[in-house]
């Protein structure tokens, strides 16, 4: 069996009914330098420069994959992100967004209005849109929550407080250096055991492998086309009044 290093090592960190967050380790590809050895003074030394980053993932259409139904979250960004996400969950918890009429919960549309957080990512240019809303589970029970657009209308995602909230810890807690090394190294472990295995029997067919020599450099880009500014937030859906 010969096989080789992926591409790329993901891995899930969280998951909910209608999102999921994952860890991406991108370890080669034509133009990236992940891999780079060198030597100075007669000494040998490697540099490890791996592409880390994380994805909130909508759940993919029936029609198959489309661009920009996932938001992509990088170690130069992760820090905006989450700032944004606890400006609005501070909001639905100290201003007066929800209520109850007739025991059922209601929101004040210009309030939910007023506080909805409209952000655009650097250097990726996604749109991210966080707005208080109300929202149902599966029996139809009704709870304060948020609508999360990424890139487009279409491409939202609601969610409860409580599992908003998972969503701002597991962000907030995640190590992406320490999390991208522990899958260089099971991809490391893995794929050296995979070829001691197979160099005992036959030779390396060495088509295809990774060439270590290579010039790489990160081709992660992002599926959004920019806009103006103007234009960024037409078409979101307005809070029911109450």
């Amino acid at each position: 069996m010969n096989e080789v290093m992926p591409e790329k090592i993901s891995r899930s960190i969280l998951f909910l009914k209608n999102l999921t967050i994952r860890i991406h380790v991108r370890l080669y590809d034509e133009k990236s330098n992940f891999h780079n050895e060198f030597t100075f003074s007669n000494k040998k030394y490697l540099r490890l420069d791996p592409s880390v980053y994380v994805t909130l993932d909508l759940p993919r259409l029936e029609s198959g994959y489309e661009p920009g139904r996932n938001l992509m979250i990088t170690e130069m960004n992760i820090g905006t992100v989450i700032k944004y996400m606890n400006k609005s969950l501070k909001h639905i918890y100290e201003e007066k967004i929800f209520g109850i009429k007739d025991n059922e919960i209601t929101i004040y549309s210009d309030m939910a209005n007023k506080f909805t957080e409209k952000f655009v990512l650097p250097r990726t240019n996604q749109i991210v849109v966080i707005q208080p809303a109300i929202v149902y589970d599966d029996n139809e029970v009704s709870y304060e929550g948020v609508r999360i657009y990424i890139n487009k209308t279409e491409n939202m995602v609601e969610l409860s407080i409580d599992e908003f909230e998972s969503v701002i810890y597991s962000l907030s807690n995640i190590d992406l250096f320490q999390y991208s090394q522990l899958l260089i190294n099971y991809a490391a472990y893995k794929y050296s055991n995979i070829t001691s295995t197979t160099n005992k029997t036959k030779s390396i067919n060495t088509t295809n492998r990774i060439d270590w020599n290579k010039p790489f450099q990160d081709n992660v880009t992002s599926n959004f086309r920019k806009i103006s500014d103007d234009k960024l937030f037409d078409g979101l859906e307005e809070s029911d009044e109450i």
